[in-house]
C-alpha cells in the first residue's frame, strides 16, 4: 500500500499463497516465510503491509518482528508515530536479547522528545549493544564521548570505541562504513595535531578504498607530514585518485591530481617513477565512491496526532 492507494505487494501475495492455515500451523518453514514476506514489504516501502505482517508475529513473541514493529512506530511508517508504542515493542525484543533493539532504544532515547529524550538511557542501551560487539553502538558511543552528549568529553574513549567499530565493520564485510570510520579517526587525530596517528588511520582507510583518505594521504607523503617523505607513495595515491576522477568525470579533481603527478615526476628519478607505476598497476584497492542517495517515502495514516 502506498500513499493511501491499496496495492497488494509481491511479498504479501507470496505470503497469502502459503494458505490461510500456514500461520496457525506455526511450523518453522511457514514462520520463516512470514518473516521474509514482512522484510520484503518493509524493504519495498510497503509500510502498511509491513505493519500488517509484523504485528501478528510480534504478538506471537518473535523478537525480530517486535523490533521492526517498534522501529515503524518510532518512524511513523505505516502507523501513526508513537514513541510510547515504539519503546513498548523494542523493549519486548530487547528482553529477548535482540541486539538491534538495543541500538534502536539508544537512538530513540537519544533523539526522542519530551520524557523520551534521555541521554542516560540512550548511553545505557548503546553500552549494552557495544559490549556485545555491535558496530553501530560502538559508533554511537564514539560520537557521544567526542561531543560530550550527557557525559564529559573524552576523546581517548571516543577513539577507542571508533577503533572497535572499524574492526567490527571489517569483520562484517562492511568496508564502506569501516573506511569511513577510519577516515574520521584520521581527521580527529589531525584536529589534535597528531600527524603520525592521522597518517596511520588515513592509510588504513585508503587501503580500504576511501577516496577522502587518499586525498589527505597523498600530500602527507609528498611533504613528509606524519610519515617520512616518500614520492613513490605520494605518486601512487595521486594516480589512484586521478584514475577514479577521470572515470567518474570529475574534471576539477582530475586536473588537480594530474598537476600533482607532473610536479612529483619532476622530482623523481626513473627508478622511482617505474616503482610508482608498478605499484599503481598492481594495486588491488577498489575506490569507494559516495553512496547513492536513499529517499524513503513517509507512509502513514491521515490525521495522525502530533507527538
Amino acid at each position: 500500500m502506498r500513499f493511501g492507494l491499496v496495492v497488494v505487494s509481491t511479498a504479501v501475495a507470496a505470503w497469502m499463497a502459503l494458505g490461510a492455515n500456514a500461520f496457525a500451523q506455526g511450523t518453522p518453514a511457514s514462520l520463516q516465510a512470514q518473516i521474509e514476506a514482512a522484510r520484503a514489504a518493509e524493504h519495498d516501502h510497503s509500510y502498511y503491509d509491513a505493519v500488517r505482517l509484523w504485528t501478528p508475529l510480534a504478538e506471537q513473541g518473535v523478537a525480530e518482528a517486535q523490533a521492526h514493529l517498534g522501529q515503524l512506530y518510532a518512524q511513523g511508517q505505516g502507523v501513526c508515530k508513537s514513541q510510547a508504542k515504539a519503546v513498548e515493542w523494542l523493549k519486548k525484543a530487547a528482553d529477548q536479547g535482540f541486539v538491534e533493539a538495543f541500538d534502536d532504544l539508544g537512538d530513540l532515547y537519544s533523539n526522542g522528545t519530551g520524557s523520551f529524550k534521555d541521554g542516560g538511557r540512550a548511553l545505557a542501551w548503546y553500552q549494552k549493544a557495544a559490549d556485545l560487539g555491535d558496530a553501530r553502538a560502538e559508533e554511537a558511543l564514539a560520537s557521544i564521548y567526542a561531543q560530550g552528549e550527557g557525559v564529559p568529553v573524552n576523546r581517548e574513549l571516543s577513539y577507542t570505541w571508533l577503533k572497535k567499530a572499524v574492526e567490527q565493520r571489517r569483520k562484517d564485510g562492511d568496508l564502506r562504513t569501516a573506511s569511513l570510520d577510519a577516515f574520521f579517526l584520521g581527521a580527529a587525530y589531525a584536529d589534535d595535531k597528531d600527524d603520525v596517528n592521522a597518517a596511520a588511520w588515513y592509510l588504513i582507510a585508503a587501503n580500504m578504498g576511501s577516496l577522502e583518505a587518499m586525498d589527505e594521504l597523498a600530500p602527507m607523503y609528498e611533504k613528509g607530514v606524519g610519515v617520512p617523505r616518500d614520492y613513490v607513495q605520494a605518486y601512487k595515491w595521486y594516480a589512484l585518485l586521478a584514475a577514479y576522477d577521470k572515470a567518474a568525470g570529475l574534471r576539477v579533481g582530475y586536473a588537480t591530481e594530474v598537476k600533482a603527478l607532473k610536479r612529483l615526476s619532476a622530482k623523481m628519478n626513473a627508478a622511482q617513477l617505474q616503482q610508482a607505476r608498478v605499484l599503481v598497476q598492481e594495486s588491488k584497492i577498489v575506490p569507494i565512491g559516495a553512496p547513492p542517495p536513499v529517499l524513503t517515502p513517509v507512509v502513514r495514516p491521515p490525521n495522525c496526532p502530533a507527538e
